[in-house]
């Protein structure tokens, strides 16, 4: 049980825990417990995993554009340092040239 991946439940198998977990007022963990613990540990792990997998499938294309923006991100603050790279050669050309037109200017 450890070892599953409640992240990729099929539709099918969803459809039918849905009539479990969902749909059966007694498929709870209190009232498990009232037949057997081990009965009800196991039908606690069935709920809070059918739980995390509804949560997952909706969260997990929200998690997929947050990837998707910081890497566009990233992609941008590139571009925006070497922009910003080149408009300090700019402005060191553009003193260059001011200190040489003073110059000029002075003699």
């Amino acid at each position: 049980l450890q070892l599953y991946n409640g992240r990729t439940i099929p539709e099918e198998e969803v459809a039918m825990l849905t009539q479990w977990v969902v749909d059966d007022p007694d498929f709870t963990y209190e009232r498990m417990v009232k037949s057997s613990v081990a009965l009800a540990n196991l039908a606690g792990w069935v709920i809070n995993i059918y739980k995390f997998n509804r949560i997952y499938v909706k969260v997990a294309p929200l998690m997929a554009s947050l990837d998707a923006a910081i890497a566009s991100k990233a992609a941008a603050d590139a571009s925006l340092a070497k922009a910003m790279g080149e408009v300090a050669e700019v402005r060191a050309k553009l003193a260059a040239l001011g200190e040489q037109l003073q110059d000029a200017v002075n003699e």
